[in-house]
Parts: C-alpha cells; sequence; structure tokens
C-alpha cells in the first residue's frame, strides 16, 4: 500500500505496504498524512465536498451530510434534518446515490434512504467515482456497480477509485491502469501511480543509477502509459494538474509547471498547493495567501494556514482560529472554529475543540468517533483532541449545531 506525503498540493510518495485502514481511498490507495495532526478517524476529518453527496448520483437532487450523534453516524439534509437515523460507526460520502458505512468491522452501502444496497460484509468499500467502487473482500480488491453487483472480480491487491475512465492497480508489486470493463489499459509498470487530473498522472518509475544501484523516481505519465516528463533524479516529486500547472518543489522553493514540464511560475514559494476556482494557496515567511495562475498575488500572505476555495470560500487559520474568507480575501465568517472545511452544497463542517488528552506513545492508542486527532509531542507522549462537529451555511449560521 503506498503511503505519500503532501505539501499542500505537492505529492510525495515513499511505496510501503501497510494493513487495510480507513484511509484506503484517501488520493490512490495511501494514507495521507497532512502537515498538521494525523486523524484517527476517516469519516470524522473527511473534507465535506467529498462527504456530501446528491443522494442519487443525479447533479442538483438532494445532499446528504454526516453527523455525529452518541458515538454513531447518520445523515442530515441541507436544512439540517435528519433523513438516515444516526445507527453507523463510520459513514462516508455519498456518490451515485451510495454511501460506504461500517457496522462493527465490515463495511457495506446504503441508498439515500438508509437502506441496505449491500450488507457490510466487506473489508473495506471505497467511495463511488464514475459508477464503480473500490471493495476489498478477503484480502484483495475489486469493483462493484450503484447495484452492489460485483462487476470487476477480487484480484488485486490494492486498487484506486476511477479517474477520467482509467483507475490504477496494483499487480505483483508494479502499478498499472485498468479501464472499466476490466481490461489493463496501462501495463502494470510503475511503482506508485496517483489518479489522472487533467490527462496527466503522477507516476514513480524504477531507474538504475551508475553505481548499479535501484532506485526510484517521480514522473508524469499520459494516458497512454508514456512518461512525457520527469523520471530524473531531480524530479524527486509532482503535484496534481490543475488549470494546466502542477506545483513542484525544487532546491529554491515550490514553484509551477505546465504540461511539458516547463517552468511557468518561478519556484519561490516556501509552501503551494493545486489551483482551486483560479487560485492557489502560497507560503511565504511563514504566512499563507492566494495567487492566480499567473503567479500573481491575489490575496497577501497574511494567515497562518490556508485551503483552497470551494464555491467561493476559503477556510482560514488566524490565531489558532478557523473562518472564511471571499476571493477578494475579506472576511466572510470571522475566525471561531477549531477546524474548518470546505463548502459543498452550501454547507460546511466546522469542529469545536472539547478536550485534550496525553497518552503514552507505547502501546494501542484507542480513539473514538470525536477523539480523532493525533499530535505526536515527543517519543513518549502523544496527544489526543476531541471535537465536535457540525455544519454552518454561508452566512457562518448553524444548520447542525456541534456534536459527537
Amino acid at each position: 500500500m503506498p503511503v505519500f506525503f503532501r505539501m499542500r498540493g505537492v505529492t510525495l510518495r515513499v511505496c510501503i505496504f501497510l494493513a487495510a485502514t480507513p484511509y484506503g481511498t484517501a488520493g490512490l490507495y495511501g494514507q495521507e498524512q497532512a502537515p498538521r495532526e494525523q486523524p484517527a478517524n476517516t469519516a470524522a476529518r473527511t473534507p465535506v465536498a467529498q462527504l456530501a453527496g446528491d443522494g442519487s448520483g443525479k447533479a442538483g437532487e438532494l445532499k446528504l451530510y454526516p453527523v455525529i450523534v452518541g458515538g454513531k453516524y447518520g445523515y442530515i439534509d441541507s436544512k439540517g434534518k435528519v433523513v438516515i437515523q444516526p445507527q453507523f460507526d463510520e459513514a462516508r460520502i455519498f456518490s451515485c446515490g451510495r454511501a460506504a458505512v461500517r457496522s462493527a468491522d465490515r463495511w457495506g452501502y446504503v441508498d439515500a434512504k438508509g437502506k441496505w444496497v449491500v450488507k457490510p460484509e466487506l473489508k473495506w468499500a471505497g467511495d463511488f467515482s464514475e459508477g464503480l467502487a473500490d471493495v476489498k473482500s478477503a484480502g484483495l480488491a475489486g469493483y462493484m456497480n450503484e447495484s452492489g453487483e460485483l462487476v470487476i472480480p477480487y484480484r488485486y491487491k490494492w486498487a484506486g477509485r476511477f479517474s477520467g475512465g482509467l483507475a490504477a492497480v496494483e499487480v505483483d508489486g508494479k502499478w498499472g491502469y485498468m479501464d472499466r470493463t476490466g481490461s489493463m489499459a496501462i501495463a502494470p509498470k510503475f511503482s506508485c501511480a496517483e489518479e489522472f487530473s487533467e490527462g496527466v498522472a503522477v507516476v514513480m518509475v524504477d531507474r538504475k543509477t551508475e553505481e548499479g544501484y535501484f532506485t526510484s523516481d517521480f514522473a508524469y505519465a499520459d494516458r497512454t502509459g508514456n512518461v512525457i516528463f520527469g523520471g530524473m533524479e531531480q524530479m524527486v516529486v509532482g503535484g496534481r494538474f490543475s488549470c494546466g500547472l502542477a506545483p513542484i518543489p525544487v532546491e529554491e522553493g515550490v514553484g509551477y509547471i505546465d504540461r511539458t514540464g516547463a517552468v511557468v511560475i518561478r519556484p519561490k514559494y516556501e509552501d503551494a498547493s493545486s489551483f482551486s476556482e483560479g487560485l492557489a494557496v502560497f507560503a511565504v515567511g511563514g504566512k499563507y495567501g492566494y495567487i492566480d495562475t499567473k503567479g500573481n498575488v491575489a490575496i497577501k500572505a497574511k494567515f497562518d494556514y490556508a485551503d483552497d476555495f470551494h464555491e467561493g470560500l476559503a477556510a482560514v487559520e488566524v490565531d489558532g482560529k478557523w473562518g472564511y474568507i471571499d476571493k477578494t480575501g475579506s472576511g466572510a465568517i470571522e475566525p471561531r472554529f477549531d477546524e474548518a472545511e470546505e463548502f459543498c452544497g452550501g454547507l460546511a463542517r466546522v469542529g469545536v475543540t472539547v478536550g485534550k488528552k496525553k497518552v503514552p506513545a507505547s502501546g494501542k492508542i484507542e480513539t473514538g468517533p470525536a477523539d480523532e486527532e493525533v499530535h505526536v509531542l515527543d517519543e513518549d507522549v502523544v496527544v489526543i483532541t476531541s471535537r465536535k462537529y457540525g455544519y454552518i451555511n454561508r452566512e457562518g449560521a448553524y444548520v447542525w449545531e456541534p456534536s459527537r
């Protein structure tokens, strides 16, 4: 199972293999290590834009949002009305009218009315993408359709989401890409493989050094599997393409390249993300702001941290609290939350801290639905932060008060 470390939108993968975890579909079956506390519960931290579904798979229809009540997960609509009673141990994204939910230690799928489409018998159930979802049973991965039929058999060690008609799968230790019929479109030849974005995917290719050793470098591949650039020692990291650009760090800092590999925004930032709604996060002097696709500063770097724009608003951190700004940089919602996620369907999920506790780093670390952030204080102690989660509208008013 490839693990990747991400500096904002810039992705760096290290190919190691882990047991199955709730992070199985983060990016490409990789566990995402953010530059902040590491969550222990995927549903408690998955961004609203990923969690909110359309309830039917049709654009413009009802969106459903997961909530926690008494340690159990259910779903509300955009007005804050409970439409699926809290009953699950974990609840994830609604897509194509289906949501993966966990009961005890097994996963299944429910429809927008909370009825089981696939009973909780799976080791893992991924989110639907392009009508198919990656699932695992008995240690192997395959794909189900919206009716719960296994249309691509269990035969892969790991499998990712479909993007642009292709999904990355692992075969005998190498990664390739499969089409929706289950046929290999790109033969397994990469050490790691990312989802396609704008017709390009980040991959890892093996290389023999002059000393005779084998190493792996990052590169970009097209939909035929050809490496279009990269695969060199200096090409050690690559970000997702968006608006025709991808962030890439070099010795001088983080800059942006186009699809030919040419540098179009000079590497000068301490940190940077992929573009979203025409703007990208950048950092200088330890502060975060936003640039446009020409590299012009759109919003000055004045925030302690900043996230991508969604639906015209972006979450920013100021003095330890999170709020939202619009694309002029003006405060749309004052910073008052301990966590703030992106808007989707007019709502955003926010978190309020209710407690922290220190526990020994040795031994098993147990967390509950809200005890979801684990921060390593030092080699002997970790801090577990407990939070309640609610939903706000674009005016900052709660449609669902924080609960746990």
